[in-house]
């Protein structure tokens, strides 16, 4: 804001000292001598403004660079553990469902919550990222929802969850991206990086 009124005040003067005139002289035989002392005062005060206003510029776009990885980290925190949680649940599908039945539901509050609050930050990429990665956690709890009790060896359950944990490492690798990492969730170099 007080940059704002500083870049408004600065240029105003440019207009009232180049108003106030002369700042001009045809008698000067080099371009330096024909400026006069009003000439060199707009000029210099415009120089001023233009400066004030880059850095203005820079400035907002280092603190929108550091909101998209701030946010990237926020939702980041989210998805990394249930990505572990969803590997367990593959290498070991004698977990019982009543086990991770709160854990799921509570994980998909916490994303949708991280998600609202940041989405405004996060690529387009991420975006997309996150809402397949809820549709599938969303499709898992309802497969959980009718089962109540037993373990994770249903075929179809398996394919949910293997779909959920893959959703979540690209979410996480988008993520990264965002953050400017190279590597992924799994630590294998991302190919793409056309985020920015």
């Amino acid at each position: 804001m007080i940059w704002n009124v500083f870049l408004s005040l600065a240029a105003f003067l440019a207009i009232l000292v180049a108003v106030k005139g002369k700042t001009w002289d045809e008698k000067g035989r080099t371009l330096l001598r024909r400026i006069t002392i009003t000439g060199w005062a707009s000029l210099l005060i415009g120089l001023l403004v233009l400066s004030f206003s880059l850095f203005k510029t820079y400035d907002e776009f280092q603190s929108r660079e550091q909101l998209k990885i701030e946010a990237a980290k926020q939702v980041l925190a989210e998805i990394a553990p249930q990505a572990k949680v969803y590997g367990l649940l593959l290498l070991n599908p004698n977990i019982k469902v009543s086990d991770v039945k709160d854990y799921f539901n509570s994980f998909t509050e916490y994303l949708e919550a991280k998600l609202e609050r940041y989405s405004r930050h996060l690529p387009k990429e991420a975006l997309a990222a996150a809402e397949q990665a809820l549709t599938d956690q969303k499709e898992l709890e309802a497969m959980i929802a009718k089962q109540k009790e037993g373990n994770f060896s249903d075929d179809d359950q398996r394919a949910k969850v293997r779909e959920c944990f893959e959703s979540a490492k690209n979410l996480g690798d988008a993520l990264l991206r965002v953050m400017g990492n190279k590597v992924g969730m799994d630590g294998t170099y991302i190919i793409s990086d056309h985020t920015r």
